[in-house]
């Protein structure tokens, strides 16, 4: 019955995730090839996304089927690694501004959030937001329906709190 997510991570983790494990929040996180990722090196995760696609039964992974415009994020606490990988694009640009906020104060202290979307959506007050982030600017190619092969500017985020003043 339950088959492991096929899909490669979109990231390199073992590279970006030099913490030991925690907390871990991966929202739009679609088949969940991140989310087993960080559950299979010993992190708690809850995966959240719109659509039932997480087959996958996993002790460490809680996930939760939400439309993100409907979720109360005070209930879910701190977390030391967030992602956000391709999904604040869907959300209106004015929401999906105040989700990032809401997303940085959801960080333990050293933890880190990951950001990938893009490059339109990285206007000024993202910018000022994220003046301490390392932020990556490249191009995607991509072969999707209905546009076929395309380009895409990306733009990735990685965002670590640090709680000193």
């Amino acid at each position: 019955m339950p088959t492991i997510s096929t899909n490669k991570p979109r990231e390199n983790w073992e590279a970006l995730v030099k913490q030991k494990a925690g907390r871990c929040l991966d929202l739009g996180c679609g088949f969940g090839a991140d989310a087993f990722w960080f559950a299979n090196n010993s992190w708690q995760v809850d995966a959240i996304d719109t659509n039932d696609t997480l087959k996958f039964p996993h002790t460490n992974i809680n996930f939760i089927q939400l439309d993100l415009k409907n979720i109360d994020f005070d209930k879910f606490g701190k977390y030391d690694f967030i992602i956000a990988c391709y999904v604040l694009h869907f959300l209106e640009p004015k929401y999906s501004f105040s989700l990032a906020k809401k997303l940085i104060s959801m960080l333990n202290s050293k933890g880190i959030l990951y950001i990938k979307t893009f490059e339109k959506f990285f206007t000024l007050d993202w910018q000022e937001l994220f003046k301490t982030a390392r932020v990556y600017k490249y191009i995607q190619h991509d072969n999707h329906q209905p546009e076929g092969k395309h380009i895409h500017q990306v733009i990735k985020i990685i965002y670590q709190k640090n709680d000193k003043v």
